[in-house]
């Protein structure tokens, strides 16, 4: 079916947008130069013409396409909808003056990009100082001045600089005003009124106490309605947007007013993640070079979490020689981007509250195809941190979910329907961020075959599962009946082993403690923790041999997918592109209940519906779950009382979910532990 078909039949069509730190070139007609950008790699031109007619900036469009499909690129034509429309661009870049991105998304179609430029002043509640222009020297209307440009003073009167002068209102220079006559800075006096100097009035008079309050209420119930309007408009042309555009960052030659600055970017990022639950990707622009974007990516990574793509002109279009140009813009640029992300715990802590708190805003819809034991569960798990599950493996349901997922857990616990026509439909048709989870892979050769053959064939965002999974993935061997990955830990023996952990009987641990980092460096566990609920004895908080076994494992199946790879234990594993977190939190009478593990997946692909980067929304969901475990248990450790004589495996269960839900709103920053290794 063609693109037209899919639109009409109100088929998803899924676009692509500017990565993180993708570089994006915006350039006139110069097509030798723009030719010589495509050669270096890079994947989108803008073309912004605001001078030409729309006869030639047509023809212009034409053949800037024809270049773009040579170099499987994309074209956005700036400002103009129907050169876009016309020549068929993959998609248009609108400003806050231009056509509106509804309006442009119904004269489109679903097919076509569409980017918006926003400002900070373009957000409810923008500080004054993103407003002001660095430049002092130029004129701006947000500078807010008293003086209007627009007035001729006449220079010979000499104004009170204690009267207000309301620059509207012509003076008379030759009336002679008495300094003698005191007014009463009470009385509102009308200046279209002409008062007889000669008349007293009456400071003592009457005056009418409600008219003015009353006045002043309907004008601030005015504001307020005008204000709520342009918030709900603002909404829904953010919610048509694919990509934002930032800037200027700095200062350029077309761009002198109208500087946010770093500063400026980092504020409105986060409002738009945070406040309006905006999903697409960043785009900046304005004076971005070799010489800063480095620093300036690397300071919005640091406070935001993500690293922006990369907009550019002169940078390439000035450059001496544009082919080099474009090549070592790019360099850097997959230099910052593999970079891994800040190891400062206060970071992660800030970024998994952030996560959490925007899936509360955009209540991401989760595909499930998994287990039947566990279904109910899950479903119940991903509405209690925010989200929306879908429940169905049923292949006519399909077309329908893929169009309104924001991601899919694959859990292959119970194998009762058409793998092989499921996976088919993934791959046909795009599906994004999922999460699979490859439960008793290492229990079967026949499990273990189709596991492989899943994370060969898809395009898989996260690979969870315990260490014996994980082992036996990245091994391709089956583990039933040999020591695992832990040769001390034992052996592998059923769907819920973990190459750390088989100790799980309430009297050889300790279940009442919890995991507490102590003053020698060490970490105690009551039992042991995780999001599986494994158990582990007291260790060095350093990387010892059974947990580096595991890293390393993880990481080697990572490398060869692609993917972030989870592994749920007594300390929780997550790596991604050779950056790797451990995470200690958890209960052990997690150990005690099944799905805590299928739950993890829910919550990672929760959080993978609201958030583009797959290794921090897996630490976040994994985050989330394990302490949840904890906050279940809180009301009986602190009374110092044995949670396995208190509370049984199914009241457990309960309060489980009751914390999953507790942490939309209070996440509990200072008990989350991690490391980043």
């Amino acid at each position: 079916m063609d693109k037209l078909g899919m639109d009409k039949l109100g088929m998803d069509v899924k676009r692509e947008v500017p990565q993180s730190g993708e570089l994006y070139l915006v350039a006139d007609a110069q097509f030798g130069r723009i030719e010589e950008a495509l050669k270096a790699g890079v994947r989108w031109v803008q073309l912004r013409d605001k001078t030409s007619s729309t006869r030639t900036i047509i023809g212009y469009a034409r053949r800037l396409k024809l270049l773009c499909d040579k170099y499987d690129a994309h074209l956005i034509v700036n400002d103009r909808v129907d050169v876009a429309f016309a020549v068929d661009s993959y998609g248009v870049h609108l400003g806050q003056e231009d056509m509106s991105p509804v309006v442009a998304r119904r004269i489109l179609g679903n097919y076509h990009c569409i980017g918006l430029t926003i400002q900070p002043r373009d957000l409810p509640g923008c500080p004054l100082s993103f407003r002001k222009i660095q430049d002092d020297s130029i004129d701006k209307e947000n500078t807010r001045q008293d003086k209007d440009p627009g007035v001729e003073h006449d220079p010979g009167v000499e104004h009170d600089p204690g009267v207000e002068h309301d620059p509207g209102v012509e003076h008379d220079p030759g009336v002679e005003h008495d300094p003698g006559v005191e007014h009463d800075p009470g009385v509102e006096h009308d200046p279209g009124v002409e008062h007889d100097p000669g008349v007293e009035h009456d400071p003592g008079a009457k005056h009418d106490q409600w008219a003015r309050p009353y006045e002043e209420s309907l004008q601030t119930e005015a504001i307020n309605e005008r204000e709520a309007l342009e918030r709900e408009e603002f909404k829904k042309n953010l919610a048509v947007a694919d990509y934002v555009g930032l800037g200027a960052v700095y200062s350029t030659a077309t761009k002198q007013t109208d500087v946010i600055g770093i500063e400026g970017v980092i504020w409105t990022m986060r409002r738009l993640r945070e406040e309006f639950g905006y999903r697409g990707s960043f785009v900046l622009i304005g004076g971005l070079s070799l010489e800063n974007v480095e620093g300036v990516l690397r300071a919005v990574s640091k406070a935001v979490g993500e690293v922006p793509g990369v907009a550019v002109v002169s940078a390439i279009m000035s450059a001496p020689n544009a082919l080099q140009a474009a090549t070592d813009l790019q360099a850097l640029l997959n230099k910052v981007t593999t970079s891994p992300l800040p190891d400062s715990p206060l970071f992660w802590k800030q970024n998994v509250r952030r996560v959490l708190a925007a899936v509360q805003i955009h209540r991401p819809v989760v595909h499930h195809v998994t287990n039947h034991v566990v279904a109910h569960l899950s479903a119940n798990a991903c509405i209690a941190l925010g989200g929306s599950p879908w429940m169905t493996y049923n292949l006519l349901d399909l077309p329908g979910v893929n169009a309104v997922a924001d991601a899919t857990v694959f859990n292959i616990g119970t194998i009762d329907f058409d793998v092989d026509a499921l996976c088919e439909h993934f791959q046909n048709h795009n599906t994004r961020n999922i999460v699979f989870d490859p439960v008793g892979c290492h229990c079967s050769e026949y499990r273990l075959a189709l596991a492989s053959r899943i994370i060969q064939d898809l395009d898989i965002a996260v690979i969870k599962g315990n260490a014996a999974e994980i082992g036996a993935l990245a091994t391709g061997k089956c583990l039933i009946g040999c020591a695992g990955l832990d040769a001390t830990a034992g052996s592998a023996t059923g769907l819920d082993s973990s190459a750390l952990s088989l100790t799980t009987d309430l009297d050889k641990t300790n279940i009442g403690d919890k995991c507490t980092v102590l003053d020698d460096g060490t970490t105690a566990r009551g039992g042991g923790t995780g999001a599986d609920g494994a158990t582990v004895e007291g260790e060095p908080a350093d990387v010892d041999v059974a947990l580096r076994n595991i890293i390393d494992t993880a990481q080697a199946l990572s490398s060869k997918t692609g993917s972030v790879v989870c592994v749920t234990g007594a300390r929780d594993v997550v790596t991604y592109q050779g950056q790797t977190a451990v995470l200690e939190n958890g209960h052990a009478f997690m150990a005690n209940i099944t799905g805590t593990g299928c739950i993890t997946g829910t919550a990672i692909a929760t959080m993978l519906g609201v958030e583009r980067d797959p290794f921090l929304a897996t630490v976040a969901g994994v985050a989330a779950v394990t302490l949840a475990g904890e906050v279940a248990t809180e009301e009986y450790v602190s009374a110092g009382r044995p949670v396995g004589m208190t509370v049984g495996p199914g009241l457990f269960s309960l309060r489980l979910h009751d914390g999953l839900f507790l942490m939309r709103s209070s996440f509990p920053e200072d008990k989350f532990r991690i490391r980043i290794i």
